[in-house]
């Protein structure tokens, strides 16, 4: 993996905040020197539903990104039983797991790539 998980959901996010939206999520996770799972987790769910990711996708491969806050950064038996689908609950923080490696390598690597080259495209032009 190129980035860390969190990186990876910041970047998702961030493609649904408005740019003031985002200026104030960064600036409250300026705050701290470090995060646990659970606290940016809790800081993004002031600006964001990430049901979001589910019902107004976007793009289509988002829900990969619910599924993995969802499943697979929940540890099993910490979480119950209604709560499965329902609540992100990182308290380990976040795994590599296939899923987000997956969703880096077909959503986050490729929109960084073209964000590069529109940026070299527009200082060349000056």
């Amino acid at each position: 993996m190129v980035l860390t998980p969190k990186h990876i959901i910041f970047i998702a996010v961030s493609n649904y905040l408005s740019v003031s939206q985002c200026n104030d999520l960064k600036n409250e996770f300026i705050k701290y020197k470090r995060l646990s799972g659970a606290k940016f987790i809790q800081i993004i769910e002031k600006y964001f539903d990430f049901k979001t990711l589910r019902d107004k996708a976007v793009i289509p491969e988002d829900i990969w990104l619910f599924n993995y806050l969802m499943y697979d950064t929940n540890k099993k038996g910490v979480q119950k039983l209604g709560e499965v689908g329902e609540k992100i609950t990182a308290t380990k923080g976040f795994r590599k797991t296939p899923l987000i490696r997956k969703y880096e390598t077909k959503v986050i690597l490729p929109q960084l790539k073209a964000l590069q080259e529109a940026n070299m495209i527009i200082t060349n032009l000056y």
